[in-house]
């Protein structure tokens, strides 16, 4: 018997089927969840090489194809536009050279 075939059983004689565990499952772990929250903004950037470790630690990525090519241009003064799930941290891009400016947040209702 499978892990599935098993679980099965196992919600049977409990009187569930498996729709309704998983049901009861997604709505506990959503119960109380706050929306979620999705940034844009734009970094300017005046140093020669754009600090691309600062994509992960602010959770976000470029938001167009040509911003995704703008940023493996290295050493020319440039503007990128990125999307992510975090509010940019600022200070952290100023300490690179860069300066993020026109942060638009959007709620993401389920």
């Amino acid at each position: 018997m499978s892990k599935d075939e098993s679980l099965a059983v196992h919600l049977s004689r409990q009187g569930m089927d498996v729709d309704a565990a998983i049901d009861s499952t997604l709505k506990r772990m959503n119960k109380g969840t706050t929306p979620r929250r999705h940034y844009t903004f734009e970094v300017e950037c005046s140093v020669s090489g754009f600090p691309t470790d600062m994509l992960r630690y602010d959770q976000c990525w470029p938001d167009r194809t040509e911003d995704a090519l703008n940023i493996l241009e290295n050493g020319k003064h440039l503007r990128v536009r990125l999307s992510g799930i975090k509010k940019p941290t600022g200070g952290r891009w100023a300490s690179f050279g860069c300066l993020v400016s026109n942060i638009q947040e959007t709620t993401i209702e389920d």
